[in-house]
């Protein structure tokens, strides 16, 4: 006879009006968070009219699950390692790519495609695969001066609209996975980082978008909030898109300036700044190695194994430490 499940067996969400139950314990250990943040970033990706969609960093699905129900009309594409992960090996993998195919074909999506890969060390495979989806392909220009170089993808790559970066949250991780598809961005595009208020790698990547990676084509907006009171962070890379747009003013209602002013102000203003800040674009691609951060969470053989730092790293998770606290 099965045995029952408790309520807290289940994940309950809703698409239109009807709960549906969903199984964490065959899903993964993920769902039993209420993601609040999903309906946030589904709801942005509907909001600027998206057809194409990228996840890096699935995990168990329930994000994609949510981005795909609400833009039924769009293609999402989702690439995730599901094997352990971190720089240290430190996170373990709860799911995989059948069970997240699974559970997507029990929340009624198929509109996706989902890939296998660590997007770090392999990540000419990366950029190769995700230029595939975009119908294309993408070549490279070097630029020895400045000791790094830019993909250019070719003009048969579709934009893409809205982007969820969310997988290896190293400083190295995340600033990878914004390299691979930030050169794909439509114009109004989004991309939106996961976790950027508690963790470390993930906090000063987004900081440094503001300075030394800034290059006049963004905005950047941090949102302190998400997974309820544990307040994980969300932040928001905006296209600058008004002085590119096509969509002209169409409504009087009172302006000092006329229309055609205030239009091709946003486009010169637009032009200066990434004019302005140009230089600061030679400043993606360039290496970064394990060895380059912060020893904090190193292991460097000093008697003490790989598993005593992870220990720690572990049994420190959460620790309610005040601002600028050293660790």
């Amino acid at each position: 006879m099965q045995s029952k499940k408790s309520h807290k067996d289940y994940h309950y969400k809703y698409v239109s009006d009807a709960p549906i139950k969903v199984d964490t314990k065959k899903y993964g250990a993920s769902l039993q968070w209420k993601f609040d943040y999903s309906f946030l970033l589904g709801s942005l990706a509907q909001f600027i009219h998206s057809e194409i969609i990228v996840e890096v960093g699935v995990s168990a699905g329930e994000t994609t699950s949510r981005i795909c129900q609400l833009n039924p009309s769009a293609h999402l594409y989702g690439y995730d390692i599901w094997d352990t992960n971190g720089h240290l090996s430190q996170f373990h993998h709860y799911s995989s790519k059948t069970k997240v195919e699974e559970y997507l074909k029990e929340m009624g999506v198929n509109n996706y495609t989902l890939h296998q890969i660590d997007t770090i060390k392999n990540r000419k495979e990366f950029e190769k695969k995700l230029a595939n989806d975009l119908g294309g392909e993408v070549s490279y220009l070097n630029y020895p001066k400045h000791k790094t170089k830019k993909s250019i993808p070719n003009s048969s790559c579709k934009k893409i609209d809205f982007a969820f970066v969310d997988a290896e949250h190293s400083y190295i991780g995340i600033k990878n996975d914004f390299e691979v598809v930030y050169p794909h961005m439509a114009d109004h595009g989004i991309i939106a980082f996961h976790d950027t208020l508690m963790i470390d790698g993930c906090r000063e990547f987004v900081y440094d978008l503001r300075n030394k990676y800034f290059d006049g084509t963004f905005d950047i907006v941090d949102l302190p909030f998400g997974i309820g009171a544990r307040r994980c962070g969300v932040t928001l890379l905006v296209k600058r898109s008004f002085g590119r747009t096509d969509r002209a003013i169409d409504q009087l209602c009172g302006s000092i300036l006329s229309p055609s002013e205030i239009e091709n102000n946003e486009t010169k203003w637009l032009n200066g700044e990434i004019k302005k800040y140009r230089q600061n674009s030679f400043n993606y691609n360039k290496e970064i190695n394990i060895s380059d951060l912060d020893k904090t969470v190193d292991f460097d053989g000093d008697g003490h194994t790989k598993e005593d730092y992870i220990a720690v790293i572990r049994k420190m998770r959460n620790t309610k430490r005040k601002r600028g606290e050293e660790w």
